[in-house]
């Protein structure tokens, strides 16, 4: 079986889709806030975070992602 990444967090997902059920519940990607929300706290709990730390740690690793790399890209220019 061949992994493919959600575009937006890399959680497993089915070809033929961009993201997964957690980035876009009702198939239309979440806002940026949202996913940063959510992705922090499971962050936070999963690794015992502080929320700074999660928050901090969640927008480095979704730079790395292409459904938020130019987004990022452009809030960090301003």
């Amino acid at each position: 079986m061949v992994h493919i990444p959600c575009e937006s967090c890399a959680m497993p997902i089915q070809e033929g889709q961009k993201y997964c059920k957690f980035c876009a519940p009702d198939g239309k990607l979440l806002p940026l806030s949202k996913i940063l929300e959510n992705m922090s706290d499971v962050m936070a709990k999963k690794h015992g975070l502080t929320e700074d730390d999660a928050f901090n740690k969640t927008v480095n690793y979704l730079k790395k992602m292409p459904a938020w790399t130019e987004t990022l890209e452009k809030l960090e220019k301003k």
